[in-house]
């Protein structure tokens, strides 16, 4: 890209300004690969700590995601999403919060106590 830029330059199709922008976007795109292959790197060595193993970002990834799910069916009863362990661990931390609130609004109610003495 850089020699065609300068050919062109040389023949009179493009300015100097071209030819610079294209160094400038090169020395970018370089940039942003080393920037790529550093984080692929710190992640692999992250993932290898979580495994217990010493990290020495040897570990090796497919080159290829694994398939998509198929899309659910528009006709599928949401009782089979009700029975979602995440969605279940969901809403149980929603009622939780729901019922620290309702605790935390009862303090600031007045308290009573009665008793019941003989003597």
């Amino acid at each position: 890209m850089n020699a065609i830029e300068q050919r062109k330059q040389k023949i009179g199709k493009v300015s100097m300004m071209a030819v610079h922008q294209v160094h400038a976007h090169l020395a970018s795109a370089k940039e942003a690969l080393i920037k790529s292959e550093q984080s692929r790197e710190e992640a692999a060595r992250s993932l290898e700590t979580l495994i217990g193993r010493y990290p020495s970002s040897k570990l090796k990834g497919a080159d290829k995601l694994g398939a998509t799910p198929p899309a659910i069916p528009v006709g599928q009863p949401s009782a089979i999403l009700e029975r979602r362990p995440d969605i279940i661990a969901a809403e149980d931390r929603v009622a939780a919060a729901f019922y620290a609130e309702k605790g935390t609004e009862m303090l600031h109610l007045p308290r009573f106590t009665f008793g019941a003495g003989a003597g």
